[in-house]
């Protein structure tokens, strides 16, 4: 049970660039149809740079107590009494992976953005109704087979 919390830190992280792998963070998009499709395009590029900045922060952060756990070689408050540079290096690697997978999804849809937009809402737009119902059923995409 003691290494719970170092394993949440590892896989909650990691949790995050997964997700985003998958179009599942959250959005808002109440009036997101009624833009033109290239302009959600660009939104959806503009969401993956957000992300990416948000990433980025966290991983700063990260590297922040991770340097400070080794500068005072801070140890767990548990009879255990590990080093914080553990569960802390964990969180830099998540985070770290996590910025560095929106930063290539980031760069990815915005050359797409130029190349062929439609894509792009494909890829980077949130997960559809369609998609979840395909999901659930295992069908192949139209035109697919």
């Amino acid at each position: 049970m003691r290494w719970s919390g170092y394993t949440l830190a590892l896989v909650g992280s990691l949790g995050l660039s997964h997700t985003l792998l998958r179009r599942g963070h959250p959005r808002i998009d109440v009036a997101f149809g009624l833009f033109p499709a290239r302009t959600r395009a660009a939104l959806h590029v503009l969401a993956l740079a957000t992300m990416s900045g948000f990433a980025l922060f966290m991983t700063a952060h990260a590297l922040g107590e991770f340097g400070q756990a080794l500068r005072f070689s801070a140890v767990a408050n548990t009879p255990l009494q590990t080093p914080l540079w553990i569960p802390q290096g964990m969180w830099v690697l998540g985070t770290g992976f996590f910025a560095l997978t929106a930063a290539i999804l980031t760069i990815h849809g915005a050359l797409l953005l130029r190349a062929d937009p439609a894509r792009v809402s494909s890829l980077y737009g949130p997960v559809t109704v369609e998609d979840e119902v395909r999901d659930y059923t295992g069908a192949a995409p139209e035109g697919k087979v």
